[in-house]
């Protein structure tokens, strides 16, 4: 239905037609759970950041650091055989294989996302010099993203 952000945690919205009420849960928590509700979205959001807040002081107080939502690592299960040849494919490149999945990973998102959003924006306003003037953009954007990734993380990159 929606999320909601505060502090780096996201939360989903949803609505219990049982109960009559807007409910929620934060997103990529592994083993803490943060839930809220409310009968308006102010007062669901309200209970949504009360209860980050809530989380944070309960950790402080008790010295523990409180779970991040993405740590930024993904463990991917894929065949051997597959595993292979990306490997065989970053090393031709000279790159590592998490350069070359990360690499990946970003050609989909703007497959999949940013080009579909244009194509349909593209149709529905028929519109075309602003949407390709769109699509430079975000290309240049996306590879900029892509160089920057690559220089912050020299030291995955092979030599």
């Amino acid at each position: 239905m929606g999320r909601l952000r505060y502090k780096g945690y996201t939360g989903d919205v949803d609505f219990s037609e049982e109960d009559n009420c807007f409910c929620g849960k934060v997103l990529g928590l592994r083993s803490d759970c943060i839930i809220y509700e409310g009968d308006s979205v102010s007062s669901l959001r309200r209970d949504f950041e009360e209860g980050i807040e809530h989380y944070l002081q309960h950790c402080k107080e008790q010295g523990i650091e409180p779970e991040k939502p993405y740590s930024g690592k993904l463990i991917l299960r894929i065949t051997p055989d597959l595993h292979g040849e990306a490997a065989e494919k970053a090393a031709s490149l000279g790159i590592s294989l998490n350069e070359f999945i990360f690499r990946h990973s970003v050609q989909i998102f703007y497959d999949s996302v940013v080009r579909k959003d244009l194509q349909l924006a593209l149709r529905e306003e028929n519109r075309q010099e602003e949407v390709e003037f769109l699509f430079t953009g975000i290309t240049r954007i996306l590879i900029s993203l892509l160089k920057t990734n690559l220089n912050s993380r020299s030291c995955s990159v092979m030599s």
